[in-house]
């Protein structure tokens, strides 16, 4: 099921890149492409956006929690790793020349944007009933991708209810299908409570943007300890097992400080509220709140786990 849900995602997005290049050779592009056009700006409203950017190359961590059930580890992970950083890059790269094709920057709603290409495309060519099915096809890799990640960070709990520092719910998998029960209801509880915290007292996109930036903050925050562990950690002897990295020690410090440079900023960029928010007051308090109240509730159940392992 998963695997079909990704696969119904990459044909919304096949098919945005598809009429994009078709609309671009019969119609030209809305948006006047030029060298300049297409050069990064480095205004802040343009600097905020490559937060999300470093975000959108986050994924590979949740090796880590499902590594016991991924099939030959040392064979799969790098393959995977060398498919699908340049398949990101290409998605992302050949998706926003589609939009660009579509309509003109302004015209394009973050939060929809895809959606909004694909039914513009289709007008153009007279195509109508290609919109209900980009829809379906877009709703469904949403589903796919939340259902993604809500499943790979379940792992997380289900140690944690292992190791009690969670209810011994969190533990325990459903009986006939082996998913992580309490952990998914939990999770799903958490993501509407934001969802209602992030849209008081603002509009649909700005609650968005919210949202997007609490996100990013809270999923970048444990990366800044990872890559400064692998710079500390850069010259240590392992096991004669493990897979060596290319150039040893100097690879590891060079990627190491790019990571550890690339996730602060964008923790700080992620932080600045959108140019057209109304109230950018209310969304930096609002995505600080956010922050803190996912970090004081991981260190409270840290702290109260601790305390009975050691009492």
């Amino acid at each position: 099921m998963a695997d079909q849900r990704r696969r119904r995602g990459s044909l919304a997005t096949l098919l945005l890149i598809t009429l994009g290049a078709i609309a671009w050779w019969r119609f030209g592009s809305a948006t006047h492409l030029t060298a300049a056009a297409l050069r990064p700006g480095m205004q802040i409203k343009d600097l905020i956006f490559w937060s999300v950017i470093a975000f959108a190359w986050t994924g590979p961590e949740a090796i880590a929690f499902m590594g016991g059930e991924i099939a030959r580890p040392r064979r799969t992970i790098p393959i995977a790793l060398a498919i699908a950083a340049p398949a990101i890059a290409i998605i992302y790269v050949a998706g926003t020349l589609s939009l660009l094709v579509a309509a003109v920057p302004h015209d394009i709603n973050p939060s929809s944007g895809v959606m909004d290409g694909l039914s513009r495309l289709a007008s153009r060519f007279g195509w109508s009933a290609l919109t209900p099915l980009a829809a379906f096809l877009v709703a469904l890799s949403c589903i796919g991708s939340t259902g993604a990640w809500l499943g790979a960070v379940a792992r997380i709990p289900i140690v944690a209810g292992i190791d009690r520092y969670l209810p011994a719910a969190f533990g325990r998998m459903h009986p006939r299908w082996g998913s992580p029960v309490a952990a998914l209801v939990t999770q799903a509880a958490i993501a509407a409570l934001f969802i209602f915290l992030g849209q008081g007292g603002t509009s649909v996109s700005g609650a968005y943007d919210v949202l997007v930036s609490s996100t990013v903050i809270i999923t970048l925050l444990p990366f800044l300890f990872l890559f400064a562990a692998a710079l500390k950690l850069r010259g240590a002897v392992g096991s004669p097992h493990e897979i060596r990295i290319p150039g040893g020690a100097a690879t590891v410090c060079i990627a190491g400080l790019i990571g550890l440079v690339t996730t602060l900023v964008a923790i700080v960029f992620a932080g600045f509220p959108a140019a057209d928010d109304p109230n950018k007051t209310l969304a930096i308090v609002k995505v600080i709140g956010m922050t803190v109240l996912v970090l004081a509730a991981g260190l409270a159940i840290y702290v109260r786990g601790r305390r009975k392992a050691l009492g």
